[in-house]
């Protein structure tokens, strides 16, 4: 059966393309609201981060080596390569006495393309430090150096890094890691494929810390989420989706997207998550707009704030002499049962 159509795109009047997908709303313990085959495994990639940044606190890494919140967040964060997630991945591993050298994350087009062409303008070569998960891999990096494990083969799935990951996946999805399965993140780093309602449960918990049974777990998801709000914009850039949605809910929401139009996020304090995916992947940004009616119908953004999304929130689309030409449509979230 088809997912259901979750937002559609129209060029002068007709529709140009349709988006089917599939969500799932999670509150106190359960799924309230689902569409389409939600329980089919999905890979969420980097909305995963701030679980693969527990590995990290729960190290005892933050303490030993005194990574900053700032710092922390950028681990959790798909960053842009903008000077300030350079300078903090850059301070990260110095802190930890771990070599650029040891990140393994290669390198790709930066998604901020100003930002690239200042590099290279100045002669400046991309090195992994600038990819987008440089910070999540300093923060696995680091754990190994605070748990006495292995740096040179930290993206093993065996490793003591991505099993302390896996268990605590695990462990607030409510999935059994027999039943999480693995592939190969565009960053090497293992990616982790489930349900949604898991991804869904697991924001839900991690915005609400206190909905979290065992304590490490509750205290080391407080730093987490007490660091990504604080400092948003090095959870993403200072024009991405995520510090945007972020900045826009005041406090409110915790959220991180993923590869290939998935999202998440979670109501802060309300045990509340949500966890999406567009079955065609698209990469225009118009599942943002699905995500930012869903967080405004859930109170996650209020009115007052949707300047911050509306680079996110179009409901016109413009050529490139700046003329409306068409438009994006979502699909009422109060339809779907």
């Amino acid at each position: 059966m088809d997912n259901p159509i979750l937002l559609t795109t129209y060029r002068n009047n007709a529709v140009e393309n349709v988006h089917r997908g599939t969500f799932v709303l999670f509150i106190d313990g359960q799924i309230v609201r689902a569409a389409g085959n939600h329980e089919r495994s999905i890979y969420p990639r980097s909305s995963l981060k701030s679980i693969q940044a527990m590995a990290c606190v729960l190290s005892g890494a933050v303490e030993q080596f005194g990574i900053t919140p700032r710092e922390l967040a950028v681990i959790c964060g798909s960053h842009w390569a903008e000077p300030q997630h350079v300078d903090a991945v850059g301070s990260i591993l110095s802190k930890a006495d771990v070599p650029e050298s040891a990140l393994q994350c290669g390198t790709h087009p930066l998604e901020n393309r100003d930002r690239q062409i200042e590099l290279a303008l100045a002669g400046e070569t991309l090195t992994p430090i600038h990819h987008n998960c440089s910070g999540k891999h300093a923060g696995m990096l680091t754990a190994a150096k605070a748990m006495g494990a292995p740096l040179e083969n930290y993206l093993d799935l065996e490793h003591p890094v991505q099993q302390r990951i896996l268990k605590v996946l695990s462990e607030l999805s409510g999935c059994s890691a027999d039943h999480i399965g693995c592939g190969v993140d565009g960053c090497a780093a293992p990616a982790f494929r489930l349900p949604l309602a898991g991804v869904a449960r697991t924001f839900a918990q991690m915005s609400t810390p206190v909905a979290i049974e065992q304590h490490d777990l509750r205290d080391a998801a407080r730093k987490i989420l007490t660091a990504c709000l604080e400092h948003p914009q090095m959870v993403s850039g200072e024009k991405g989706f995520c510090t945007a949605l972020m900045r826009a809910g005041g406090g409110r929401i915790f959220a991180k997207g993923g590869a290939e139009a998935y999202y998440a996020f979670g109501l802060v304090g309300k045990n509340t998550g949500f966890a999406m995916k567009l079955d065609d992947g698209e990469k225009q940004y118009h599942h943002c707009q699905f995500v930012v009616h869903v967080a405004k119908h859930l109170g996650g953004v209020g009115e007052v704030d949707k300047e911050h999304v509306s680079r996110y929130d179009p409901v016109v689309i413009t050529n490139c002499k700046n003329e409306v030409v068409g438009g994006v449509e979502v699909v009422p979230f109060e339809e779907f049962s």
